[in-house]
């Protein structure tokens, strides 16, 4: 973490010593509306690590760059993806940590996406082969309606009933 030394220019003090000027650094009420996020939001991704503010004032106010306005869209998006935060910090540990390349880390987002998929593949599956069952057991009480009405309602089923194995008892 670095300090600002005047309103102007910022110092940072490291062996490779550069400048940025303030009109490259957000506040993080500006960087919460490019990203389009509320200023919690931003102190709870900054809480969880998964974007650090590129310096802090005399005043401890805290100064993103315009990566973090990426990474904050990035976040976004992979959470309407169905990642959690755990899962996204992880992502960008394991991309900062060991792979530090884009490519890698888009490799790995697509791995988690393929596994995702799968999941949600199976699910829809399962929905499906419930959604059928749903189906038939409608059906089946159609029938039995249809069955009571020709009847009255406090007979039984005909005994031709197509459905005498499977009638419901009222």
């Amino acid at each position: 973490m670095y300090k600002i030394n005047s309103v102007r220019t910022i110092k940072l003090q490291r062996k490779d010593f550069f400048i940025m000027t303030r009109q490259e650094l957000l506040k993080v009420s500006e960087i919460a509306r490019e990203a389009g996020v509320t200023l919690r939001t931003i102190r709870y991704y900054d809480e969880l690590g998964l974007i650090t503010p590129a310096c802090r004032t005399d005043s401890n106010y805290r100064l993103y760059d315009k990566s973090s306005i990426r990474a904050i869209k990035l976040i976004n998006n992979l959470k309407s993806l169905g990642f959690t935060l755990e899962e996204i910090k992880e992502l960008f540990e394991s991309s900062s940590a060991e792979e530090k390349t884009y490519m890698a880390t888009i490799k790995r987002t697509r791995d988690i996406l393929l596994a995702e998929k799968k999941k949600v593949e199976e699910q829809l599956k399962s929905l499906k082969k419930l959604s059928n069952d749903i189906e038939n057991s409608l059906e089946t009480i159609e029938k039995c309606f249809d069955c009571r009405k020709e009847r009255g309602e406090i007979l039984p089923c005909k005994p031709d009933c197509n459905n005498s194995d499977v009638h419901i008892k009222f």
